[in-house]
């Protein structure tokens, strides 16, 4: 799944790690200084 994520401070990279939709929460909390509940299943894929 192509996951682009763009803002300041996210320096430009490219991964080819898989990634998933249910990354799309833990990344926007991490990225917003919020801590993602520990339920969800996906993660932060900026890290």
């Amino acid at each position: 799944v192509p996951f682009i994520v763009y803002g300041a401070g996210i320096d430009a990279a490219r991964h080819s790690d898989p990634v998933s939709t249910t990354d799309f929460a833990p990344t926007l909390a991490a990225r917003l200084g919020l801590t993602p509940p520990t339920d969800l299943d996906g993660r932060d894929v900026l890290r």
